[in-house]
């Protein structure tokens, strides 16, 4: 069995990125034997990429506790997903991994969120030697899609592999006793709310829906920060959506599987600049609804044009309104977008697969 020491952070906060490190800790594999040192920087979404004095201490404790635990298991194997975001992620990568990698034999970097030579080109000179010294070379790189940056690549890693997502199965529980309504649309927008997620594309979108049809859009998720908040709330007040839109904060549990349950088109209007998957539409094709999503990174990866969804181009709110009224005007592709989705999800993002992929995705290393 291959040790590994995975460094990462779990729930809470609820993300993408969280999720799928607490996936892959909770799987049973036969040739590796996790062991886990969460990070817990931030515990609400608008803490990420913040500083706080609070974080100087949790960097102290966490390299420590890697420190520790390396030793004490005997661990070979340092698993890390490095930041691709922002001055002070790379900082806090550099103190961890300058301080604890050494150690290692054997360095797995996991690409969660992608493009990390963006970070690289607003670094200076030293900057830059700190980033080769703590990034280059790793033993294996993981990437989401063949869709996103090649950050393998990028730091020279002596080898690259793609794993997609996958999650657990929540339709068998809570994907029953909704009446569809033909008349009227249930959209849902659900995430992380910040501008680079498409959020205002997608209200622009339902000012020139509102006065088609009937719909409600859910837009469910944490605020990135109070001025996102702000606008939000007067953009829907501007374009005379209060009775359309409908802000639920986060959702949790089968609170969040309930409102999957009764919505009839997930909208995914990304480019956000560190996206490099988007579980959220394994989420949807799980619960049998099509998707209208933007053609970013991993996106066209997950969603098939017209087989599973509609993929239109970033900040372009004339064509998600184009794609919504369509599935709106025809519930029998609906329907049949919904099933492709299902099929899609069974087969390639189930957790099962997940775990299975994963666990390939370490013999690779030697």
């Amino acid at each position: 069995m291959k040790k590994i020491l995975v460094v990462g952070q779990t729930p809470p906060p609820y993300h993408g990125q969280a999720l799928s490190t607490e996936r892959f800790l909770n799987g049973s594999y036969k040739s590796i034997d996790l062991f886990h040192v969460r990070m817990s920087f931030s515990e609400t979404i608008d803490e990420i990429g913040k500083f706080k004095i609070q974080k100087i201490k949790e960097l102290f404790r966490l390299i420590t506790s890697i420190i520790f635990n390396k030793y004490k298991f005997s661990i070979p194997i340092l698993y890390y997903m490095p930041a691709c975001s922002g001055r002070l992620p790379f900082y806090r990568d550099v103190v961890i991994l300058i301080t604890t990698r050494w150690l290692f034999k054997t360095t797995v970097f996991h690409f969660r969120s992608a493009g990390i030579e963006d970070v690289y080109k607003h670094l200076t000179g030293i900057e830059r030697i700190l980033f080769r010294m703590v990034y280059f070379e790793p033993d294996l790189a993981i990437q989401l899609s063949e869709y996103n940056p090649p950050d393998g690549e990028f730091i020279k890693a002596k080898k690259i592999t793609s794993v997609p997502n996958g999650i657990h199965d929540h339709y068998t529980e809570f994907g029953t006793g909704y009446n569809k309504d033909n008349n009227s649309l249930n959209l849902l927008y659900i995430g992380s709310i910040r501008e680079t997620k498409g959020v205002f594309d997608l209200l622009e979108a339902c000012d020139k829906l509102k006065e088609k049809f009937d719909f409600t859009l859910f837009l469910v998720g944490q605020f990135a920060d109070k001025v996102t908040k702000d606008r939000v709330y007067k953009t829907v007040k501007e374009m005379n959506l209060t009775d359309k839109v409908v802000i639920t904060g986060e959702l949790t549990g089968s609170e969040k599987w309930k409102i999957f349950n009764k919505t009839d088109v997930l909208c995914f209007p990304t480019y956000y600049e560190n996206e490099s998957f988007g579980n959220v539409l394994l989420e949807a094709m799980q619960f049998k609804i099509p998707i209208v999503a933007t053609n970013w990174r991993a996106v066209g990866s997950i969603v098939e044009d017209g087989r599973n969804g509609y993929l239109v181009p970033i900040r372009n709110p004339e064509k998600i309104a184009e794609k919504i009224e369509h599935l709106y005007k025809y519930p029998s592709m609906r329907k049949n977008m919904g099933e492709n989705g299902r099929k899609s999800y069974l087969m390639n993002y189930s957790i099962e697969k997940f775990h299975e992929n994963m666990g390939r995705a370490f013999t690779h290393l030697d």
